[in-house]
């Protein structure tokens, strides 16, 4: 009798050790987000709506795009910064740069080739530009900010089109 109570406790033992031992060597994996559901994060945190599924796509498409580029210029590791995603993640190159530089057609991003494609260092002289005064508004170079007005009727509970209240 005492044999089989010795054999019933060591049988207790292995199959509660293979028990624990099953338990602990499990992996959690965790699923990686989809694009999908990034996107949707994202617009939830930014609070944007699209006017139709087309157009969702289509800012999803750019949305995917900008992320890529953010996160290779951050596994470079070789600036002091880090990129991230901000409301215009959305929005082309194109379109960030009619938005808010009053600059039409360009697809530059970096300011020396901005220059470059907008001033061409072979048709102007300094001498030449030197005036009293001189009225930027009247030249176009000055563009309302386009992303504080929008801030501003959002505030006031006003819409794009002027309604407010």
């Amino acid at each position: 009798m005492a044999s089989i109570m010795v054999l019933v406790t060591v049988l207790i033992i292995l199959f509660t050790g293979f028990r624990i031992s099953q338990a602990t060597s499990r992996t959690v994996i965790f699923r990686e987000q989809s694009m999908v559901d990034k996107h949707e994060q994202w617009m939830a945190r930014f609070s944007r709506e699209y006017r139709d599924e087309l157009e969702k796509n289509m800012r999803r498409d750019v949305f995917k795009k900008n992320l890529k580029f953010i996160e290779n210029f951050n596994k470079k590791g070789n600036k002091s910064y880090k990129l991230g995603v901000n409301e215009f993640a959305d929005w082309t190159n194109e379109e960030f740069l009619a938005i808010h530089t009053g600059l039409k057609g360009l697809t530059e991003v970096s300011p020396s080739k901005v220059v470059a494609k907008t001033i061409s260092s072979q048709t102007w002289n300094v001498s030449d530009m030197v005036v009293e005064s001189k009225d930027w508004r009247a030249e176009g170079a000055v563009t309302p900010n386009i992303h504080i007005y929008r801030m501003l009727l959002g505030i006031f509970g006003c819409s794009s089109s002027g309604r407010c209240g």
